[in-house]
């Protein structure tokens, strides 16, 4: 029997439902591709660690996969020949959710403490409660890239800390943010330290975790 990886694999929306990259609904159960796996071209993806699968996401619906057959692996993603879904959701909101509270653990970590970039969080909150407006939201957002405590922290801090609060004010979903804000999220997850980075899979794990529960 090969031995199988638990994965996570994000897809895009169609219509509120989940599709994959070539448009085909997704569902439980298990794909094959037939013929050899070659990383980003050809095979079925996944990524053993859901921030690194947050970073290829088109879209909110995540999956949880076990992963056979002729696996290739990289630092942050693998490819395969089987791929089974076992479960998904449409974690928009609790990405929301996890990226205030991985901005908070950034700006926390490294310092940050200009009034402007603790207020983007409080605004990003309400906004996910329905009492702030996507126009208060994108103001506190812009006020916060140009705090200038974060040109004091450091480099490598000031930008983890900047994507970090990037990530969490965003009108969208980190996942589903476009490719400015979604870029400073790749570049929070990647300047961060392996005890931050570590911290912050928990956080997205905990708040994923809040949807599949509701979901059973």
């Amino acid at each position: 029997m090969p031995k199988k990886i638990l994965a996570w694999h994000f897809c895009a929306d169609r219509d509120g439902k989940p599709v994959l990259r070539d448009g085909t609904p997704l569902k439980v159960g298990i794909l094959r591709y037939k013929g050899a796996p070659e990383m980003c071209r050809l095979g079925l993806h996944a990524s053993r660690r859901m921030a690194d699968a947050l970073q290829y996401a088109p879209g909110t619906w995540l999956s949880r996969v076990e992963c056979w057959g002729s696996v290739e692996e990289q630092d942050d993603k693998l490819v395969c020949c089987n791929r089974r879904v076992l479960r998904y959701a449409d974690v928009a909101t609790a990405l929301h959710r996890a990226a205030c509270d991985v901005a908070e653990h950034a700006m926390l970590r490294y310092g940050v403490d200009d009034p402007r970039s603790w207020e983007t969080i409080k605004t990003k909150r309400r906004w996910l409660l329905g009492v702030a407006n996507d126009s208060e939201l994108a103001a506190a957002s812009w006020a916060a890239v140009g705090a200038a405590s974060w040109a004091a922290v450091g480099a490598a801090a000031g930008a983890a800390a900047r994507a970090a609060a990037w990530a969490a004010v965003g009108a969208a979903a980190w996942a589903a943010v476009g490719a400015a804000a979604g870029a400073a999220a790749r570049a929070a997850w990647a300047a961060a330290g392996a005890a931050a980075r570590d911290e912050w899979e928990q956080i997205l794990l905990a708040r994923v975790g809040e949807v599949y529960d509701e979901a059973r």
